[in-house]
């Protein structure tokens, strides 16, 4: 573990050697295109996301030694056991900041945006640091306010991820539909059917294994709460599948619904598996071990990634411009690339938006939805707490609702044209 930390301390402060040497080596760099710009603030949810996990569970001792600042309020019983719950909201107000300075710097238009979201990454980091270390000096009150506004806008943030996730597996099923239709009837283009069938099935066989274990594991006598979120996502499982391949559902397929149920089926093994009454039997009594722990920081981390890309790189509210806004953003006459470049602009704002809400659900992932712990044990990423529960319940319960009403909402309004908009 030592030789680990060494190394990685080694190679953080050669990349921090390199940035700051900008001029002499280009390793901060990561270029202009899309593709590579997209990847570069990426790597600052990442790499904030694995800071967050490591002071929140190992970074304690650090954080006592300012007690003036950084430290557990009352009402959690005081000492030191929640220090790292109060660095996750610094490093996700520090995250927040950053990408809400950008976004507001790109939304100005013209030279700045396209410099200030493509270039300058080693100034970037030092603003970042920066301002990391700067929160390390602000009293606790306000990140309280913080933490208590990180509620509520991270729900939108997973409202979000559930209207992607749903057009995900909707883009997905029309994607190997339109392969069998290119390759016709012959083997090739039957193929991709027969992909579909597999890929189906096995969502469903392990979807419906998780429910007979969370049966086995959380449900049984003197444990009703638990045999009605089972018993009821088992329940919605079977009526949006059978709705999706009747006729009353013109959009509806098999593919999109097995990974819909899937999705449904694990929110709520995630959630009975945070259950802290005595129905989890898989609740240890004693505090994980290391392994637990990286296993919890690496699931974290990779939520928090994909979230994150998949938020900014969707436009599923259409709030980026389509082709014909753009040209009336301009002047008469214009060419091709003063239109690129208003799309860009454009684009970045949206894309630094999301960047700034997935920071800010960052402090909500990482600390049970701003439920500081009131003893002195060490829980996973995904601490054991009833807040994180209902949250969970609430997301299966609206994916359910918004994924029926895309099946039924042509049915009912046949006059409206429910699919993606052209250009």
């Amino acid at each position: 573990m030592g030789l680990c930390l060494g190394s990685l301390a080694g190679c953080a402060g050669q990349a921090c050697l390199c940035c700051a040497c900008s001029k002499i080596c280009s390793c901060c760099s990561f270029g202009s295109s899309k593709q590579s710009v997209r990847v570069g603030y990426l790597t600052y949810i990442i790499l904030g996301g694995l800071l967050a996990v490591i002071l929140r569970f190992w970074g304690g001792d650090l954080l006592s030694k300012l007690h003036g600042f950084v430290e557990c309020p009352s009402r959690s019983g005081g000492g030191d056991h929640c220090l790292g719950v109060e660095a996750v909201y610094r490093v996700s107000f520090t995250l927040t900041i950053f990408f809400a300075v950008l976004m507001l710097l790109c939304a100005l238009g013209g030279a700045v945006a396209k410099a200030v979201h493509t270039s300058f990454w080693a100034l970037k980091l030092i603003f970042v640091v920066g301002l990391f270390i700067g929160t390390l000096f602000m009293p606790n009150s306000v990140f309280n306010g913080f933490a208590q506004a990180s509620q509520i806008i991270s729900a939108f943030f997973l409202l979000l991820q559930i209207i992607i996730l749903i057009d995900f597996a909707y883009t997905w099923n029309e994607s190997w539909v339109a392969n069998a239709k290119r390759d016709g009837e012959d083997d090739a283009g039957r193929k991709w059917l027969y992909c579909i069938l597999a890929a189906s099935v096995s969502f469903f066989i392990f979807a419906f294994t998780l429910i007979v274990l969370m049966y086995v594991w959380f449900g049984g006598s003197g444990c009703g709460l638990n045999n009605f979120f089972i018993s009821f996502t088992l329940i919605c499982s079977v009526i949006v599948t059978a709705l999706s391949v009747s006729g009353i559902a013109k959009n509806g397929a098999i593919l999109t619904s097995a990974i819909v149920v899937l999705y449904i089926t694990y929110l709520c093994w995630s959630a009975v598996l945070g259950e802290p009454d005595s129905c989890n039997t898989l609740r240890g009594e004693s505090s994980p071990n290391e392994l637990q722990l990286i296993v919890g920081m690496i699931l974290a981390v990779a939520s928090l990634s994909y979230s994150s890309f998949s938020a900014a790189t969707n436009d599923v509210f259409h709030l980026k411009p389509k082709k014909l806004e753009v040209e009336q953003m301009l002047p008469e006459p214009t060419n091709d690339r003063a239109k690129r470049e208003v799309e860009m602009e454009a684009n970045a704002t949206y894309f630094h938006l999301i960047l700034a809400l997935a920071s800010i659900y960052m402090s909500m992932l990482l600390t049970d939805w701003a439920a500081i712990p009131s003893d002195n044990t060490v829980s996973t990423a995904a601490d054991v707490s009833w807040v994180p529960v209902w949250v969970k319940m609430s997301s299966q319960w609206a994916t359910i609702a918004l994924y029926t009403w895309t099946l039924v909402a042509p049915a009912l309004f046949p006059d409206r044209h429910f699919g993606p908009e052209e250009d």
